[in-house]
């Protein structure tokens, strides 16, 4: 018998003799829901630009509370900007670099992370070039070179993070490169970011990942995809993806999680703002 069929049974069952105001019925359907919204302020970057501390309060009123970004705002102050974030009330969690910054400018990016606060540095692009015709060998040396970065952060008391793009899961040599990656890198030293729209791009599915490897999937881009054949990003709530599948998949897994709203392409600061109060109204309002 359906589990919430039974409760109501047994509710009804209780119900007698005026006894129903000590026996309520258990809420029907699903009641998780995501406990702490971010954001990624490149998806901002118009409105920020115009008036960062405008657009910080903007997304602490829509009930964001985490925070992921490289740096300031050109032409702001790097302890400017930090004051402005403590007065959203806002919590710097991660932000990174590609990799080629990350082995060349590494004291600089480690600096920055403990200036601001945020825990975990990302390796948002793996390549030095376009990533074009990397085979098997390609991804597992990758694996060894993450490995290095992230011991060299554990160190400093921050975590390394992988972020994918949809490259990583076009079959090479029989294999999914980002399989590879998940099999090359230590899981003590190694987070993944797994953003849920590129991922779907490449023709994969994020919540069977996240059922699959328990406990690896720390950072979360959460962006929307349009129709085919172009399915490019739209605001979450526009698209096609099950965001509550991925939620839902994460429930009892082990280690900590922070959920990223992205939006990409052509953007104006008024397109920006309202993207954020729209996803920001669907995901409180999502339920898993």
């Amino acid at each position: 018998m359906n589990p919430n069929r039974r409760a109501l049974i047994q509710g009804i069952a209780t119900c007698t003799l005026g006894a129903c105001a000590a026996a309520p019925l258990k809420p029907m359907g699903p009641q998780r829901r995501v406990q702490s919204m971010g954001v990624i302020l490149g998806s901002v970057r118009h409105a920020l630009g115009e008036n960062p501390a405008a657009t910080l309060q903007h997304l602490a009123k829509e009930g964001f509370k985490e925070l992921e970004f490289v740096g300031p705002p050109r032409g702001v102050a790097a302890e400017d900007f930090k004051k402005m974030i403590l007065d959203s009330g806002m919590t710097p969690v991660a932000g990174g670099a590609a990799m080629f910054a990350l082995q060349n400018d590494l004291p600089a990016i480690i600096e920055s992370a403990h200036f601001f606060g945020r825990k975990y540095v990302v390796c948002y692009w793996p390549w030095a070039d376009k990533g074009l015709n990397k085979q098997i060998a390609d991804w597992k040396a990758l694996g060894g070179e993450l490995n290095a970065l992230g011991t060299t952060l554990k160190k400093e008391g921050l975590r390394l993070a992988f972020h994918n793009h949809d490259p990583e899961f076009a079959v090479t040599e029989g294999q999914i490169p980002y399989d590879v990656v998940l099999a090359e890198t230590d899981p003590d030293l190694v987070s993944m970011e797994l953003d849920i729209y590129w991922i779907h791009k490449g023709h994969q599915d994020a919540a069977k990942y996240v059922l699959a490897h328990p406990g690896r999937f720390s950072l979360f881009h959460v962006k929307d995809m349009g129709p085919a054949p172009e399915r490019t990003v739209v605001c979450v709530g526009d698209g096609t993806l099950a965001f509550d599948e991925v939620f839902a998949a994460l429930e009892g897994q082990p280690g900590e999680r922070h959920f990223f709203w992205e939006l990409e392409g052509r953007t104006n600061a008024q397109m920006e703002l309202q993207c954020a109060t729209k996803t920001a109204r669907v995901l409180t309002k999502m339920r898993f």
